[in-house]
């Protein structure tokens, strides 16, 4: 049981790290368009 639980933990734990890591790729990826466009502007 606690070889189990200990299982599910670290599956939670990887899925925790995964969906913020996706989470935080997603806006850097909707950034870069943006600082893309930025940058014609700046100069």
């Amino acid at each position: 049981m606690l070889v189990f639980t200990l299982i599910l933990l670290w599956l939670a734990a990887c899925l925790g790290v995964l969906s913020v890591w996706v989470l935080r790729d997603a806006p850097s990826a909707d950034a870069s368009p943006g600082a893309a466009v930025q940058e014609p502007t700046t100069q």
